[in-house]
């Protein structure tokens, strides 16, 4: 198959090569000869003209330094296609395929034997760099792979049953023998990836993953490094301990337990089989062998912590047993709360049959975010027994980063238990003020847990709704300056870029739900409003009839609608356009409120809507629909 595709683009392009000015155009390969070729990897996002628009493509010739080959444009002109010749033998050797005029990833033959041998996702592709040993169309191993793209590889894998494509992510002898990690922690890591065909069919067996499941997201906390005079290896070692990945199936979200990754050079890779986590609760991973104090256990090397006593494995397949049955939606509170009253009798067996600090640790984590459910729910013991934990851990362990978690907890906990039983709107306000200095006072005291930029956030979000901008441009500034790298940094950079926009232009491109390219600066000379909306929100679906209104009666004035989608999937969003018979352009993509322009701007709730000038510059952020009358009368009338 492979040789195939190459030799045929490899002819075309010698007959290319040979063309003279005067008859290029009749010999240059048409289009429906140059888009025959796709991606050698299956995981790539190209842009693909449908059927019709084929034969208005065009196909150009390329030559220049040390590179020649053709180039395929599509109708409005935007790149779809390189094939090219970078070491002048006249044969194609890189395949480039774009997505909205960027390229996103290239097929490689890097000995000129043609055959592909290597395939890069590059730009808003990501950064993967695989390699295809053997030239058989499956990657083997990697050159370049990021912890999320790591992440996204083993879901995959798991999504698929590929066990081979899932062994490429997973720890090797060669990688411990590179890292020079000590021979009985290399003995526990290479016992929790062996026989990776079995553990999968394994965890597949929970059903939590079906071919129809998605990666969506990475979830860690921050790597950390354990150094060299650790006497886990004879270099520093750079780890995430714990780390989730988040899919979704049919618009709902599970979880995959990936627990400890290591970089090895510029791969990351994990240290155990992934597992699906049952139930709609998140559970906590178990502690990694690397970031733990040390192995436990008998002589021989048997693993404390992966090596299960039978009680704990006893009481862990009756907390699965419990979660798989979780109460409905519609339950009672009564209900409810007897379910997690059940689960915290298990976790607390659980805590007092743990033989290792971590192990300890995990539970009890699992044990406070349980108890700020139960206070949510509406049950004060949850308050109670977290009050007492914090105030043991506060005696016993001040140290410890479980502190700042119970305490976190229980600010949460607290105050929705205390908005439940409050009807009162003066004392709600009170009881919110009350909590935000409480939240404040956290991200002071503890400003390097791992809660403090959620509290920021919290601060900065509640200070912007309630409409002190410059509250809000305080906190999230901090979020910018100190926790750049967390998904609320990167919400904080967006959210003072959108606070900052009234005068400014506001860039905004992205494809369509049918992959098209949507540009705001195609609208330069009309008044243009940018709404970001979801089908899921109230508030957007009784607000469309008068966006239909106002649309129907200035449009021949000059005003004009851009939507932007925070739906989790394309095939959700066409439904929703064609029933409600919007007929704006509107840009998709999948993320919600950590999408790409949701996230570039701090888009906080849906509908959120801009109101653009005709010179390009921002009038209004977090425009209503009432102002929106308003300006458009102003505008336009």
């Amino acid at each position: 198959m492979l040789t195939c595709r190459v030799s045929l683009c490899a002819a075309i392009f010698a007959a290319c090569s040979m063309f003279s000015a005067q008859n290029a155009a009749a010999q240059t390969p048409t289009p429906e000869a140059a888009l025959k070729y796709r991606p050698a990897q299956s995981d790539v996002e190209i842009d693909t003209p449908t059927a019709a628009e084929v034969s208005k493509c065009v196909v150009k010739l390329e030559r220049g330094e040390g590179i020649s080959g053709f180039t395929v444009f599509d109708p409005d002109g935007q790149i779809l296609r390189r094939y090219v010749d970078t070491n002048g033998d006249r044969f194609i050797d890189q395949w480039r395929y774009y997505r909205m005029g960027t390229e996103v990833y290239r097929d490689i033959d890097s000995n000129a034997d043609n055959k592909i041998d290597q395939s890069r996702w590059v730009n808003t592709g990501g950064s993967r760099w695989g390699i295809d040993k053997n030239q058989d169309g499956k990657l083997d191993s990697w050159r370049v792979l990021s912890a999320e793209e790591a992440t996204r590889v083993a879901v995959n894998a798991m999504i698929a049953g590929d066990s081979d494509l899932l062994s490429t992510v997973l720890i090797s002898a060669d990688d411990i023998k590179q890292l020079g990690i000590a021979d009985e922690f290399a003995a526990a890591l290479l016992r929790q990836v062996q026989n990776p065909e079995a553990a999968l069919r394994a965890a597949m067996n929970t059903k939590s993953v079906t071919g129809e499941s998605k990666w969506t997201r990475f979830d860690a906390a921050m790597p950390g490094v354990i150094p060299a005079d650790d006497g886990k290896a004879t270099e520093d070692l750079t780890v995430y301990e714990g780390a989730m990945a988040i899919i979704e199936t049919r618009d709902q979200h599970g979880f995959v337990q990936i627990g400890e990754m290591i970089r090895v050079g510029n791969v990351w890779k994990l240290t155990q089989v992934p597992r699906p986590m049952t139930g709609n609760t998140i559970q906590v991973a178990m502690g990694g062998i690397l970031m733990r104090p040390g192995i436990e256990g008998p002589p021989g090397g048997v693993d404390a912590g992966t090596e299960l006593t039978p009680e704990m494995a006893a009481k862990i397949q009756e907390l699965q047993k419990l979660d798989s049955n979780p109460p409905s939606q519609d339950a009672t509170q009564q209900t409810v709360i007897a379910y997690l009253q059940k689960r915290r009798a298990i976790i607390l067996q659980l805590i007092n049959q743990s033989r290792t600090a971590q192990e300890r640790e995990t539970w009890q984590r699992q044990l406070i975010n349980l108890l700020a459910s139960m206070a949510q729910t509406g049950d004060r013991t949850g308050i109670a027994e977290l009050s007492a934990i914090e105030a043991d851990l506060r005696k016993r362990a001040p140290e410890s980063s479980l502190v700042p978690y119970a305490i976190y907890r229980r600010l949460l906990g607290q105050y929705s238990l205390d908005l439940r039983i409050t009807t009162d709107q003066k004392k709600q306000q009170e009881l919110q003020e009350t909590w935000l200095t409480s939240v404040e006072q956290f991200a002071k005291q503890f400003p390097q847990s791992e809660d403090a930029p959620d509290s920021l956030l919290q601060l900065a979000v509640n200070r912007e709704l309630a409409g002190s901008d410059n509250g809000a441009r305080e906190f999230y500034s901090q979020l910018a300056s100190n926790y750049a790298e967390t998904p609320q940094g990167k919400r904080a950079v967006g959210a003072l870029r959108r606070l900052q926009l009234v005068g400014r232009e506001m860039p905004l491109t992205g494809p369509d739900p049918s992959g098209r390219k949507v540009d705001a600066s195609n609208y330069r000379g009309k008044l243009l409003l940018v709404v970001f909306w979801a089908s899921w929100s109230g508030e957007f679906v009784d607000d469309v009839p008068v966006l239909l209104g106002l649309y129907n009666q200035y449009q021949s004035k000059g005003f004009e609608i851009v939507g932007v989608s925070l739906d989790t999937q394309a095939d959700s969003v066409a439904p929703f356009i064609k029933q409600t018979k919007i007929p704006w352009s509107n840009i998709f993509e999948p993320g919600v409120f950590d999408s790409p322009l949701a996230q570039q701007y701090g888009i906080l709730t849906a509908p959120t809507m801009f109101l653009i000038g005709r010179d390009g510059k921002v009038i209004s952020t977090g425009i209503s629909i009432s102002d929106l009358k308003d300006g458009l009368r102003k505008q336009l009338d």
